[in-house]
């Protein structure tokens, strides 16, 4: 929304919200032990290069509209909905005849 790209470095210490990142779409993901060095060269980087900024920006800016409230909202629904019918098939199959 902000057209900001993100510049990180790898690793699992990320909140959930890293997932919405793509890797030179919307923002940058460097290797997990780039020195400080080189991610400050990476920042300067895009910053200094129009294009690459706005290359990124434009993905931000189609991340926004895939990554929405009303999104995120339908893919919670469908992962409660589908949950309960896994519960509801199990349980069929529990009370099912004996096997054996």
């Amino acid at each position: 929304a902000l057209e900001l790209p993100m510049i990180t470095i790898a690793g699992e210490h990320h909140s959930p919200e890293i997932e919405y990142l793509e890797g030179g779409e919307n923002g940058i993901v460097l290797p997990r032990n780039t020195p400080a060095a080189c991610y400050a060269a990476a920042v300067a980087g895009v910053i200094g290069d129009d294009r690459e900024l706005a290359r990124l920006r434009a993905g931000c800016r189609d991340a926004a509209h895939r990554y929405t409230v009303q999104a995120m909202a339908d893919n919670f629904v469908t992962g409660i909905q589908a949950a309960l019918r896994l519960r509801v098939a199990r349980s069929a199959g529990a009370t099912g005849p004996a096997r054996g």
